[in-house]
């Protein structure tokens, strides 16, 4: 398994708990995300969201699919800045930059990793 595709798979392990803890215990994750109670479902669903993408990043870390990796990247730091913005524009808790500055380290140590993993890659593709 290259260094990015572990990457990719716990990071899908991440998405997946934070999913399911999303989805599971909403009411346990409301007063962290200082939600009111009318928000309970729109948690649940994105919870529900996230177990997916979670599932995508894990079986793709396990099939050293450096393709996704790659493609994941400008999504992450997508999400970093639109959560910077949002809770700025929206006085949000803090709590929103800090999960968009993980997505943004997350990003940049598969930015990182992505050159050896491809060259690697491309190794395997030409024994083959």
């Amino acid at each position: 398994m290259y260094k990015v595709s572990k990457l990719m798979f716990y990071y899908g392990l991440y998405i997946i708990i934070l999913g399911a803890s999303l989805l599971f215990t909403p009411k346990v994750v409301q007063p962290i995300l200082q939600f009111n109670d009318d928000s309970t479902v729109w948690i649940q669903f994105f919870g529900m969201i996230l177990l997916c993408i979670g599932f995508y990043y894990v079986r793709s870390g396990l099939d050293n699919n450096v393709h996704f990796a790659k493609s994941t990247v400008f999504g992450r730091i997508f999400v970093c800045i639109v959560a910077i913005v949002l809770t700025i524009k929206y006085e949000l808790p803090i709590n929103f930059i800090v999960i968009g500055v993980l997505d943004f380290l997350s990003a940049v140590v598969t930015m990182y990793l992505l050159p050896k993993s491809i060259e690697k890659n491309s190794r395997s593709n030409i024994e083959c």
